[in-house]
């Protein structure tokens, strides 16, 4: 008899136990479907309960951020078997879904130990009860290893990285480069001509640029030879001129004597409508003149004619100075283009 009032009162406990634990509908989701090692894993236990594990605390429905220092989860973490990257809890009423996010580092079946949902709120901050309400059991998940997902089934001998890090930014560089490297050459290709006179016209200008500083330097320098008597100086003052005139209009002013240099200057100044330029031209006949003059005209009958400050042979103070500037400043009105 006693044994029956016995079995009675311990079947009573047990159903009690029972009527004490919610009823728990538990679903779980593990994406991506295939995991590899170093992969990042989402697993999502999505259950109902009739229980409020909120009950006992101020928080509404909504998605919880709980910390991932969760004892049962370091233990995980210290085991060097994955790192626990973020666990959040979203509850909607009745529905509640538990997410964790992890890296595994070795293959095999992952698996967390089971844990009371009112353990991690606590120990959260979410909540200020300890009392058990929900026993999570995650299933176990399967990692696969890296030498799986390449299909390989042998080692491989060791191989230097296909990019040092931080230099991606200048392999796109190159790329880009070489991309408007080819489209240039195929242009250049298909206006081969165009391309061939434009070449050609930029070598004539850069070559009028280069023959325009020469000149402009040998003038100055010979400014600077104060010991040069009268007569030289205009000898290679000419010679500059000449020079000069032969590569930028393409003829040969070496030969030609003054007064065919004024019949080539006639028809440059006829050829052109710009005032200023046939003042220029005009300014370097006189130059021409004055410098034969000098030249040629010591002891002649003229050189002593009165007064002697238009007819004496010989350069009056700072006129040496003034028929560089001369040449110097026609040279850089031709080379703007005569405007």
């Amino acid at each position: 008899m006693k044994s029956i009032i016995l079995f009675i009162s311990l079947l009573f406990s047990a159903l009690s136990v029972f009527a004490d634990t919610p009823s728990l509908e538990a679903n779980q989701i593990v994406t991506p479907h295939e995991i590899f090692v170093g992969d990042t894993v989402f697993v999502q236990y999505v259950f109902r309960t009739p229980v409020d594990i909120f009950a006992d605390s101020e928080n509404t429905d909504g998605e919880f951020s709980l910390r991932s220092d969760f004892p049962i989860f370091a233990s995980t973490v210290e085991s060097e078997n994955c790192t626990i990257k973020k666990i959040t809890l979203t509850h909607t009423g009745l529905d509640y879904n538990l997410t964790i996010t992890f890296v595994p580092w070795k293959p095999g079946v992952f698996a967390f130990r089971e844990f009371d949902i009112q353990d991690i709120l606590y120990y959260s901050g979410l909540s200020k009860s300890q009392k058990k309400k929900c026993t999570m059991k995650i299933a176990g998940v399967s990692v696969l290893s890296v030498s799986e997902k390449m299909h390989a089934t042998l080692l491989q001998p060791p191989a230097a990285p296909i990019l040092v890090p931080g230099t991606i930014y200048i392999v796109y560089a190159l790329i880009a480069g070489a991309v408007l490297f080819l489209t240039a050459i195929c242009f250049m290709l298909a206006h081969i001509k165009q391309v061939v006179s434009a070449l050609k016209r930029l070598q004539v200008i850069m070559g009028y640029g280069r023959n325009a500083r020469r000149a402009i330097k040998r003038a100055k320098k010979l400014l600077k030879n104060e010991e040069q008597s009268d007569c030289a100086f205009c000898a290679e003052l000419q010679e500059i001129t000449r020079a000069y005139l032969a590569y930028r209009f393409d003829r040969p002013f070496a030969t030609y004597d003054t007064r065919e240099l004024e019949a080539i200057f006639a028809e440059i100044s006829d050829k052109t409508k710009v005032f200023a330029k046939k003042m220029r031209i005009e300014e370097l006949i006189v130059l021409f003149k004055r410098t034969d003059y000098i030249r040629y005209a010591q002891g002649s009958l003229d050189s002593r004619l009165l007064p002697p400050s238009k007819h004496d042979a010989a350069l009056l103070d700072g006129e040496r100075a003034e028929l560089a500037q001369t040449l110097c400043n026609a040279i850089s009105f031709l080379e703007r283009g005569g405007e």
